[in-house]
């Protein structure tokens, strides 16, 4: 003959479902934190590759402004020469600390880029959240092989056939 269930038997039984289900929603945490930083990241180095990109084909400087809204940063990018051109979508970095040649940023920080490819202010920018860190640096962003790639006049013209100045 079958008996039902105790009080004391569901209650144990619920308990132990709420400490599984517990651990699973705290490691699922921590990997929802590690992906938004990697995230984050390749987005804002994704748009600071855009826009110096834009620069060069365009032959028009931009500027990217980094901002602090509460514990979040966010990048926006204009560009300074044509006002009436869209600037880019804005990125925002989820409770991201960041250093400039391993001097904190404070409030904001101002990037150019330029219509001959480089960039400025050259240095080193860290990004970093908990042990978590990642380097990006300017102007080198495209890394050599691409860097040498962009000529300091600018784009070549569609039909030319030199890559001379």
């Amino acid at each position: 003959m079958k008996r039902p269930f105790t009080l004391l038997e569901l209650l144990v039984g619920f308990t132990l479902l709420l400490l599984v289900g517990g651990l699973i929603g705290w490691r699922g945490r921590d990997a929802i934190v590690k992906k938004r930083f990697e995230t984050d990241f390749a987005s804002f180095k994704q748009t600071c590759e855009v826009c110096q990109r834009i620069a060069v084909a365009t032959q028009s400087d931009w500027r990217g402004i980094l901002r602090k809204e509460g514990s979040n940063w966010v990048f926006e990018t204009t560009c300074i020469d044509h006002k009436a051109m869209r600037p880019l979508k804005p990125v925002s970095l989820h409770g991201i600390s960041m250093l400039f040649n391993r001097g904190t940023l404070s409030d904001g920080w101002t990037l150019e880029f330029f219509a001959s490819g480089k960039v400025s202010p050259e240095g080193t920018l860290l990004f970093t959240q908990g042990p978590k860190e990642k380097e990006l640096t300017f102007p080198d962003l495209f890394g050599n092989r691409e860097r040498a790639e962009v000529k300091e006049s600018g784009p070549i013209h569609p039909h030319s056939n030199s890559h001379a100045p």
